[in-house]
């Protein structure tokens, strides 16, 4: 059985989601509050470039969340920092009550509670579909038998299991989409975040990732999906719109 955070003395727990973060009633308790950043600020080129500005955002368990806004406006940025791939300048980040601080802690996060989708999809060339899902499972428990056997039956849930054995290359664009779907699934993690998943796709094909998405929704899963697109931030529960590093709309009340 998997740790799931470490050390429980690295455990920082708040009484609820603060109101204060942003104008929206939010839960009455802490345990639906999932990702909490706080006062959020990063900036890159030695300060040149202000990429968030004191930016505080929650996201509910369950919660299907699109972060809109122009090209540089910071929304992949705040993604990446949510998603603990990069660190804030200033503020905190909070995953479950957990502070997000300690590089142990972060891997850990990364592997096994939360799931990434890219745009570029990110699939090791010289990788069957097969192998590419395993490759998040390799750190587990699971015996190689048991990671196949799950790396097959995510890839038949995304209806990729008549391409186990084909390299990317051998894969339309979609196909490695869902490839890459299936893979942050891997460790079944508590959220999924999604960067753009379908700026390298025609318009078909991108509905038919959306409709992914809302199963993975339905299934319970939470869900943050960057996108300039308004007809794809349509599909989420609540749409979050970023400019000049800062949230400058968030309207959607969300009532525990």
């Amino acid at each position: 059985m998997k740790e799931r955070f470490g050390n429980d003395s690295a455990f920082i727990f708040f009484p609820r989601c603060d109101a204060k973060l942003a104008p929206r009633n939010i839960v009455s308790d802490s345990s639906q509050c999932l990702i909490s950043a706080q006062h959020v600020s990063r900036s890159y080129d030695d300060g040149q470039v202000q990429a968030l500005r004191d930016v505080s955002v929650e996201i509910v368990r369950g919660e299907y969340v699109a972060v809109t806004g122009p090209s540089g406006s910071g929304k992949s940025t705040l993604l990446n920092v949510i998603g603990g791939l990069d660190r804030p300048d200033q503020g905190q980040v909070y995953f479950a009550g957990q502070l997000m601080e300690q590089p142990q802690q972060l891997d850990q996060l990364r592997r096994s509670e939360i799931g990434y989708v890219f745009q570029s999809f990110y699939l090791l060339p010289t990788l069957t579909a097969w192998e590419n899902v395993q490759l998040p499972m390799l750190e587990s428990s699971l015996a190689a038998r048991d990671r196949q056997q799950k790396a097959k039956q995510l890839l038949m849930s995304v209806g990729m299991g008549h391409r186990l054995n084909h390299l990317p290359t051998k894969l339309s664009v979609g196909e490695r989409q869902r490839v890459a779907i299936a893979r942050s699934m891997a460790n079944d993690p508590q959220v999924i975040l999604a960067d753009e998943p379908t700026g390298n796709l025609d318009s078909k094909t991108g509905q038919e990732i959306l409709d992914l998405f809302d199963s993975l929704h339905a299934a319970g899963k939470t869900l943050v999906v960057i996108t300039h697109s308004h007809e794809v931030a349509a599909r989420a529960q609540r749409m979050i719109e970023v400019r000049d590093g800062q949230i400058v709309s968030d309207p959607t009340p969300l009532q525990a």
